[in-house]
C-alpha cells in the first residue's frame, strides 16, 4: 500500500483551513484517487512509527520556532524521505541565506545581519543606512514572530528589546518598505521547479503585517513578466523542491525578494487545478 504522512503540529492536528478554502486537506482525497493513502501526521507525535510511510511531506509544523532544538532533532533521526529535503530544511529554517542570494547578485530587501550575542546599535543602523523606519525579526521565525517596525525616532525605545532578543536570536535588520503598505506582496508558487499561481497579499490599513491574523487578505493575481522572470531565475538556482514559495515586493526600481519559503508555507492552492497540481507533483517526486 502507498502511503504518504502529511507532516503538521498539535495546533492543527487535521491540516489547515485557511479562510474557509483548504489549504492542504484536498490533498488527501485527491492522492486517494491515485492509490496513495495521506494522512495528517503531527511531529512531535512520539506513537508515530513512522517507517509506515513512503514519505513525508512537510505543511504545517508551525511551532518548529518555538521547539527548534527538538525540530531538529527529530529532523536527523527520520529514516524516510522527507520532501522538502532536510537538506533544504536546515539551509531554508534560517533567514540568513538572503545573505547568500544577496550575493550570488539576486535582489533582496535591504538587510543587515546581526549575530547572536552580539552589540547591535539600531541608532547607529538607521543613520548609516538612511533609514527612515525599520523592520527587525529574528532570523528563524513564522507568522510575524516577534517582527517589529520601528521609525528611525523611536530606536532608542527599542534597544533594550532588541538586545534581549539578541541573547537568544540571530536577527536581521530591514529597511522598511512603503510599497507593503500600498500594494502588499506577491507570493510565486512553484510545484518541482514549475510555475503554477500567484497571489497579491496586502496588509490591513494602517499595519503592514500580510498575514490574515492581523487582518491582512489575500486574492489570486497575474504576475508581471518581471516578477515571474525574478521568480524562475531564484528557483532555477535552488536545486531539487516539492513545492517553493517566493516572496517578493514590487518596488519602482526592481522587485525585491523578502523570503524563499521552502520549510512550510502556505501554498494557497484554492482552485481545483493547483490542487491537482500539488497532488500530482507529489506522486512525481515520491513514485516517479
Amino acid at each position: 500500500m502507498k502511503k504518504i504522512a502529511l507532516l503538521t503540529c498539535e495546533v492543527v492536528p487535521e491540516l489547515v483551513d485557511f479562510k474557509n478554502a483548504y489549504d492542504d486537506r484536498p490533498l488527501i482525497d485527491l492522492l486517494r484517487y491515485d492509490g496513495v493513502v495521506a494522512e495528517p501526521a503531527i511531529w512531535s507525535d512520539a506513537n508515530i512509527y513512522w517507517e509506515q510511510y513512503d514519505a513525508v511531506i512537510i505543511r504545517s509544523p508551525w511551532d518548529y520556532m518555538y521547539r527548534f532544538a527538538d525540530f531538529s532533532a527529530w529532523l536527523q533521526q527520520l529514516s524516510i524521505p522527507i520532501f522538502n529535503s532536510p537538506d533544504v530544511v536546515r539551509y531554508n529554517i534560517h533567514k540568513f541565506y538572503l545573505r547568500d542570494f544577496e550575493q550570488q547578485g539576486i535582489p533582496i530587501v535591504p538587510t543587515v545581519f546581526i549575530d547572536k550575542n552580539t552589540v547591535c546599535s539600531l541608532a547607529q543602523i538607521a543613520e548609516e543606512k538612511e533609514w527612515s523606519e525599520l523592520i527587525v525579526k529574528p532570523a528563524i521565525s513564522g507568522g510575524a514572530y516577534h517582527t517589529y517596525r520601528i521609525a528611525a525616532h523611536e530606536v532608542g525605545n527599542y534597544q533594550p528589546l532588541i538586545d534581549r532578543l539578541l541573547l537568544e536570536h540571530d536577527l536581521l535588520v530591514q529597511s522598511f518598505l512603503p510599497e507593503i503598505m500600498e500594494k502588499g506582496e506577491y507570493s510565486l508558487i512553484f510545484f518541482n521547479q514549475q510555475y503554477s499561481h500567484t497571489v497579491q497579499k496586502i496588509a490591513q490599513k494602517g499595519d503592514f503585517r500580510v498575514q490574515p491574523k492581523f487582518g491582512g487578505s489575500i486574492k489570486n493575481a497575474e504576475p508581471s513578466e518581471t516578477l515571474l522572470s525574478v521568480a524562475q531565475n531564484i528557483i532555477d538556482q535552488q536545486g531539487d523542491l516539492l513545492y517553493a514559495r517566493v516572496d517578493i515586493v514590487e518596488t519602482e526600481q526592481t522587485p525585491l525578494l523578502m523570503e524563499l519559503e521552502l520549510i512550510e508555507p502556505h501554498l494557497f492552492t484554492f482552485e481545483k487545478r493547483e490542487q491537482n497540481l500539488f497532488a500530482q507533483a507529489i506522486i512525481d517526486k515520491v513514485y516517479g
